[in-house]
């Protein structure tokens, strides 16, 4: 049992239900510092090796052969020495030296081949650790600190000895067997007392560092710490993490429930997950919640942008849209259109029966058809294209409702215009944009043949061209030029010249006589009344 304490302690008492009767009670004034620490002897005997005699080890206390798994034995011919060797300063307070023990005899008797050799041995062992030597050499000059003989007149299983001062600095212990004897044989040795170790450091090689709060010290013994163990640690020598699913300051904190799975660790110091978060949160600690439009693991994904409400948000876990979908779409997240057929706010609206197609597909938003049955136009379908539209079920434009042809007798985009009555052909044909006409009914020219041929073209139907108005079978007589509008002179170019010419003549005649005659009358009225005066 350690008793850590840097108080000076006046009394120990033991009590409970299981302490029933104590044989000795001993204070070992620190802990066996020579425990498995380098030792060497000056021969080995057989597998009696050095190291045997602080190895922890001791025969068991009815056993009365000591074996050589468990003890240190020299060579003959020299006086036999063993020593342990510390690697830093060490405090002494007491030695315990543990003798073989002598051979049994009733075993001996129990072999008869040799109990004579057995018998001459009986007792030769345990004598052989009497009247040691035990030095103690320091660390700096290697000159004995501290020097004891043993003066007893029979042997001991067990030597104590106990210098009147604790040894300071100490680094080496050596056992030499008394001058008149060559073997030394050592069951264990047991050095008590404590290593002086630097502010900060703990163990018989002042090997581990203490890990104790605020970096204050430990004892050397264990490396407990009397002010608590550093944030994050545990355990009598403050090493151990803490637990998992623990942190901080005495493991009192617990890590967040939204570190990433499996085991949902955190660093045992801050708290900060080790393996990131969970689906929905962020942060070091994983403390906060995905912003607003992200989620999942370490917030990486975003809200679909057909999230509906204000501001399109979902669950900061697994995504799903908030306030449900936009127009159009549908789906836990949103990320669907409407089933083909419908649309709009949550794909309660149906297409109209007027969309093309066997389930009268229409945009999931807006509604508006991929297409429209024959005879039908607009967004929704929903117009019905102009009768005069040409072709099977009236066929126009699914946006503009424009004819892709007309009946005979419309033009216009949608045919709603009469071609002229004087378009020559049946139903008074006209091309389907301009409303111009193929051809004129005899007598008129012109696009639309609004303009009236010349009355003095030739033949009876009057013709002309229908886009320039020139006649064209000719003038009637006494007419010429392309639409028969200039009067033309006779000539002497055949009788129907030569009457045309005679007739022009005595028209001219007759008109010179009136006008003579005029004249005359007026010139008697004249002198008339110049007489008269």
């Amino acid at each position: 049992m350690v008793c850590e304490t840097n108080n000076t302690v006046e009394g120990i008492m033991f009590q409970g239900p299981v302490v029933n009767n104590l044989c000795s009670l001993y204070i070992s004034k620190g802990r066996n510092i020579a425990l498995k620490q380098p030792s060497t002897q000056s021969t080995n005997y057989y597998l009696w090796f050095a190291s045997n005699a602080v190895d922890g080890r001791l025969d068991e206390p009815n056993n009365l052969n000591s074996q050589a798994a468990t003890c240190s034995h020299t060579a003959h011919g020299h006086r036999g020495w063993w020593k342990v060797t510390f690697s830093r300063p060490v405090k002494i307070a007491m030695f315990f030296l543990y003798n073989r023990r002598n051979e049994d005899h009733e075993n001996i008797l129990q072999n008869i081949m040799y109990v004579f050799a057995k018998i001459q041995q009986a007792n030769c062992c345990e004598e052989r650790l009497m009247n040691f030597e035990l030095t103690v050499l320091s660390e700096d000059t290697r000159e004995p600190v501290f020097n004891y003989t043993d003066l007893q007149t029979t042997a001991r299983d067990v030597y104590t000895v106990v210098p009147p001062t604790i040894i300071s600095d100490a680094r080496e212990v050596k056992i030499e067997a008394a001058r008149d004897r060559n073997i030394l044989t050592l069951c264990e040795v047991k050095v008590f007392g404590e290593v002086s170790c630097p502010h900060g450091w703990f163990g018989l090689a002042c090997e581990s560092q203490c890990n104790c709060v605020n970096q204050t010290g430990c004892f050397v013994h264990s490396g407990h710490c009397t002010s608590g163990c550093a944030v994050g640690y545990t355990g009598e020598d403050c090493k151990s993490k803490c637990s998992l699913g623990k942190y901080g300051a005495g493991c009192k904190e617990t890590c967040s429930p939204f570190c990433s799975r499996p085991d949902k660790a955190c660093n045992n110091v801050d708290g900060n997950c080790t393996n990131g978060c969970g689906n929905g949160y962020t942060g070091p600690k994983c403390d906060k919640q995905c912003p607003s439009g992200r989620h999942g693991a370490e917030c990486t994904k975003t809200c679909s942008p057909h999230c509906g409400g204000p501001d399109g948000t979902c669950s900061h876990i697994d995504g799903n849209c908030t306030d449900g979908c936009q127009r159009g779409y549908t789906g836990a997240r949103c990320e669907k259109h409407c089933p083909a057929g419908t649309h709009g706010a949550g794909c309660s609206n149906r297409c109209s029966t007027n969309c093309a197609g066997a389930d009268n597909a229409c945009h999931h938003v807006t509604g508006v058809c991929q297409g429209c049955r024959p005879g039908y136009y607009g967004g929704a379908c929903s117009h019905h294209c102009s009768v005069r539209c040409a072709g099977p079920d009236n066929a126009c434009d699914r946006l503009s409702g424009n004819c892709t042809n007309c009946k005979p007798g419309y033009y216009g985009d949608t045919c709603l215009h009469n071609c002229s009555a004087r378009c020559a052909g049946p139903y008074n044909a006209c091309d389907r944009l301009s409303g111009n006409c193929t051809n004129c009914k005899p007598g008129y020219y012109g696009d639309t043949c609004s303009n009236h041929c010349s009355a003095r073209c030739a033949g009876p139907d009057k013709a002309c061209r229908r886009a320039n108005g020139y006649c064209e079978k000719g003038c009637d007589q006494g007419y010429k030029g392309d639409k028969c509008d200039q009067a033309s002179l006779p000539s002497a170019a055949g009788p129907a010249c030569r009457d045309h010419v005679r007739h022009d003549i005595s028209g001219v005649a007759v008109t010179a006589v009136a006008l003579v005659a005029a004249i005359l009358i007026l010139l008697a009225v004249v002198g008339v009344f110049m007489f008269l005066r």
